[in-house]
């Protein structure tokens, strides 16, 4: 889902897969969170609107592809992807599957 102008409804959209540039890594998401952050975007209410959102953060998925200077992931590997904080890597929730 995708959501393109402000006050709009959410719309299903194909978009390219994105190559990973540096030091980016391209993720399959399993899962993820939408919060008061991506309704604030799609509200219209940040000063600084996306073009193109697509909603949900906070993530966990597998590496499928990594920019040229990635060194510290690999193919198939269990990441998590926050917004903003940390992620420890050794808890229950941190180790546990999809």
């Amino acid at each position: 889902m995708a959501h393109r102008k402000s006050r709009k409804p959410l719309q299903l959209d194909m978009i390219a897969q994105p190559e990973p540039i540096t030091l980016q890594v391209l993720t399959v998401v399993h899962g993820g969170g939408i919060c008061r952050s991506d309704p604030y975007v799609m509200d219209g209410e940040s000063p600084h609107p996306a073009p193109l959102l697509i909603p949900g953060h906070q993530i966990v998925g597998n590496v499928v592809a990594m920019g040229p200077n990635v060194t510290a992931r690999a193919p198939g590997q269990r990441i998590g992807v926050p917004s903003l904080e940390y992620m420890c890597t050794a808890c229950r929730y941190c180790l546990s599957g999809p």
